[in-house]
C-alpha cells in the first residue's frame, strides 16, 4: 500500500504526490496510459493524476453548481461515481445535480441524461429524472448504468439516450428475482465474467442483476467482518468495487476499513487492511484505510483506492493482490459512492 497523491489536510490544491490537496475523493477511473481521473466530491470538480503524478484540475471551479461548459466554466455539485467509456470520455454521476454528465479527456462537459429535478423518471435523456444517483458503469457496448442510491434503483442510459429501469421498485428491501429490492446500492461495475455487479451497502451485499434484469445475490447479506463463501461473508458498509474480467471481485468493506476479494467460487477473503481505522501504509493487513469509497485497477493489475476521509489517493500493488492464474489484463472499470 503506497499514497500516490493527497492527504492531511484537505483542500483544493493542485501539484505532485503529497502536494497536491482533495476533499473527500470518491472515486478513480484509469485509463489504458494510466492517466487516473478522481472524482473529487468536496471540491465539486474532477481532477487528473498524469503518469509523473502530478494533479492537476481538468474540469469544475471548486463551487458547487451546475453548469456545462469547458474546465473551469463547467460545474458539478458533488460528482460521486465515474466511469471511462469506450469513446474515451468520462461519465460522472453527478449526485447533488440529479444529473449524469459526460466529460471529454480535454475537459469539455455536457449533460448525459437528467433534468435536474429529484425523481423517478424513465424516458428520453432531457425528460429522465433521478434521485441521487452515486454510481455509473459503463458496458463494452456503449449502454450506461447508474445506481440511484436514494431512489434503491439500478437505471440504464441506453446508447440512443433513453434512460430505463433495470431493477428495483423504489422501495428499501431485501428481494432476489426479477422483483428485486435494494437498500442503498452505492456502486456499479461491469465485469467480463459476472456481468453488470452491484454494492448493495444498506444490505451489506453485493449482488448480480442478469440480462433480463433478475437479482441474485453472490456475498453477504448481514453485517459484519468475516471471510466465507456467498451468504457466509459478512461486511460493514462496503461500497466501491472493481472486477478483473476473471472472476475476481475487489470490494471496499468501507466500516471494517479493509479491500476483500470475492472470488469466481464466491468465496470472500481480505486482501488489504488491519480492521483498525487509520491511515498507514504497508503492506496487507498492516495497512489501514479511514474511509474507502472507490476502487480501480490499472492497467498492470495494481488496486488505485479513494481513501475519502484521508483525502488521498492511495494504491495497492498487484504482487498483494495477485491469484492463481491471474494476468494485468483490466477488462473492467469501478464506480464509487460516498459517506453513508
Amino acid at each position: 500500500m503506497e499514497r500516490v497523491a493527497g492527504g492531511f489536510p484537505p483542500g483544493h490544491q493542485d501539484g505532485t504526490g503529497p502536494e497536491a490537496r482533495f476533499k473527500w475523493p470518491t472515486d478513480v477511473a484509469i485509463a489504458d496510459d494510466f492517466t487516473a481521473w478522481v472524482a473529487d466530491f468536496g471540491n465539486n470538480c474532477i481532477r487528473r493524476i498524469g503518469a509523473d503524478g502530478r494533479v492537476s484540475t481538468v474540469a469544475g471551479d471548486g463551487q458547487a453548481g451546475f453548469a456545462d461548459g469547458t474546465g473551469s466554466a463547467a460545474r458539478f455539485d458533488g460528482p460521486n461515481g465515474i466511469a471511462l467509456g469506450r469513446d474515451g470520455n468520462l461519465y460522472v454521476a453527478d449526485a447533488g445535480n440529479a444529473r449524469i454528465r459526460k466529460m471529454t479527456p480535454g475537459g469539455s462537459v455536457t449533460t448525459v441524461a437528467g433534468d435536474g429535478t429529484r425523481g423517478h423518471r424513465d424516458g428520453p435523456a432531457g425528460f429522465a429524472r433521478f434521485n441521487y444517483p452515486t454510481g455509473i458503469a459503463a458496458a463494452p457496448d456503449g449502454t450506461l448504468y447508474v445506481v440511484d442510491r436514494w431512489d434503491h434503483r439500478v437505471r440504464v442510459i441506453h446508447p440512443d439516450g433513453t434512460v430505463g429501469t433495470v431493477a428495483g421498485d423504489g422501495k428499501p428491501g431485501f428481494v432476489d428475482g426479477p422483483a428485486a429490492r435494494f437498500n442503498n446500492p452505492l456502486s456499479a461495475v461491469w465485469d467480463a465474467h459476472w456481468g453488470l455487479v452491484v454494492t448493495d451497502s444498506g444490505n451489506q451485499a453485493v449482488r448480480r442483476i442478469d440480462s433480463g434484469g433478475t437479482v441474485t445475490t453472490l456475498a453477504g447479506g448481514s453485517p459484519g467482518d468475516a471471510d466465507g463463501v456467498g451468504a457466509a461473508a459478512r461486511f460493514h458498509w462496503v461500497t466501491g468495487i472493481a472486477g478483473d474480467g476473471r472472476g475476481n471481485l475487489y470490494l471496499a468493506d468501507t466500516l471494517n476499513f479493509r479491500v476483500r476479494r470475492m472470488d469466481r467460487q464466491r468465496r470472500v477473503e481480505r486482501v488489504a487492511g488491519s480492521g483498525i481505522q487509520g491511515v498507514t501504509d504497508g503492506p496487507g493487513t498492516i495497512a489501514r484505510f479511514a474511509f474507502m469509497t472507490g476502487l480501480e485497477r490499472d492497467p498492470a493489475g495494481n488496486l488505485w483506492v479513494t481513501d475519502s476521509k484521508a483525502a488521498a489517493v492511495r494504491r495497492i500493488m498487484r504482487g498483494s493482490l495477485t491469484v492463481q492464474g491471474e494476468s494485468p489484463i483490466r477488462t473492467a472499470r469501478t464506480r464509487s459512492p460516498s459517506e453513508p
